[in-house]
């Protein structure tokens, strides 16, 4: 699974009294202390982590909406993890129905330039769009008898700790995830051996920080397993389409656009067992 959260820096978040669950998992778990984003704004990030092209050719540097800056051509993990017979769900915080294209819910609501399947014209018909759901069916979903193998989870812009909307905070995502990830441990996913990649998808505006053409910011990375509790820091370099990169891996697929570069690292899914 990967988690994605919004618009914080490293330093913003590592040692803040207002994110002590946060704070709590990354001490538990095998913290990424090297790890960038691509760009600002939100959704380049998203769309390198599951293409591997961000503002590259058919990308873009803003957070447009799909019928402004879509569709946009080329393949992404899913039409991967679908030509692999891996099944998959997206699950989308306050998304009102299945691959919705808006803004909905107002400020808090959803954001569709935190959904990046429906910026691909694949993502927006079936059976992919199919795959791409409300959140509210995400703990069912990871405890069926067939639950997804890979999971990609956006929460609302209340609980992302973005300062996209006034209850958008550090606490009150703190607070969320302090409630959601253990429910999610407590999955027969989980229990089956699931991993939990939780990120931020880009640093504070002012943070351009980064390597290799990167320039979204330091950001947290936290994988959660019972393989990685306990394992050291790790401190090698780590990007958006890195994180693309460690999901491939783990599924043997093919390296997508700049994900496919060494330099955009990778992140170990555990040493320790558990």
């Amino acid at each position: 699974m990967v988690l994605v959260m919004e618009n914080e820096k490293y330093d913003q978040i590592i040692g803040n009294s207002a994110a002590p669950n946060i704070n709590s998992m990354a001490d538990a778990y095998l913290r990424a202390t090297s790890s960038y984003a691509r760009g600002h704004n939100s959704l380049p990030n998203y769309l390198e982590m599951i293409s591997g092209r961000a503002c590259e050719p058919s990308g873009t540097t803003n957070d447009c909406t799909p019928s402004s800056c879509g569709p946009i051509a080329g393949t992404e993990i899913a039409d991967q993890l679908d030509a692999a017979g891996i099944s998959w769900k997206a699950f989308m915080g306050a998304m009102p129905s299945d691959c919705d294209t808006s803004n909905a819910g107002g400020s808090g609501g959803y954001g569709v330039r935190h959904n990046p399947f429906v910026y691909f014209s694949q993502g927006r018909t079936s059976p992919e769009c199919e795959n791409d759901v409300p959140s509210t069916g995400l703990l069912a979903a990871l405890n069926s008898p067939t639950p997804p193998d890979f999971v990609f989870y956006s929460p609302s812009i209340c609980d992302d700790g973005g300062y996209d909307a006034p209850c958008s905070t550090m606490a009150s995502a703190d607070r969320f995830l302090e409630k959601r990830v253990p429910a999610i441990m407590a999955t027969s996913w989980y229990r089956d051996g699931g991993t939990i990649i939780l990120t931020w998808d880009e640093s504070a505006t002012s943070d351009t920080s980064g390597s290799h053409g990167d320039n979204g910011g330091h950001v947290l990375t936290v994988v959660i397993s019972a393989r990685t509790k306990g394992d050291p820091r790790y401190d090698g370099y780590v990007d958006s389409a890195g994180i693309l990169r460690t999901v491939e891996h783990a599924y043997s697929l093919s390296y997508l656009g700049t994900a496919a570069n060494p330099d955009s690292g990778s992140l170990p899914l555990g040493t320790s067992g558990g």
